[in-house]
């Protein structure tokens, strides 16, 4: 384990490139919002399957589920499409005091 420093010594080292963080924050809202469209649908799929077999009380919790997880998805979509455009405001207005 010898040569290895804690996150916080490598930030009082290191500068960490704006550019990459703000890259890297959007791919985690990305991911977050990929991954609640992915339990929404498996959520839906399962309350199908209940549904069909008679599982009435099951089926509607997974409706319900589905329906949760849509919600997640959605506010992580606005997260990722507010700090897309509030970054390229910025780039823009950074480029503008550079003319």
């Amino acid at each position: 384990m010898d040569g290895l420093i804690s996150f916080q010594q490598y930030l009082a080292e290191e500068q960490l490139d704006e550019g990459f963080v703000r890259s890297a924050t959007l791919m985690v809202m990305a991911q977050r919002a990929k991954s609640s469209g992915d339990r929404a649908v498996a959520s839906f799929q399962d309350g199908k399957r209940a549904a069909q077999s008679g599982e009435t009380d099951k089926a509607l919790a997974m409706l319900f589920d589905g329906l949760i997880a849509m919600r997640h998805q959605i506010g992580s979509s606005v997260s990722l499409e507010l700090t897309g455009h509030l970054l390229a405001s910025q780039t823009g207005q950074q480029l503008l005091k550079q003319k």
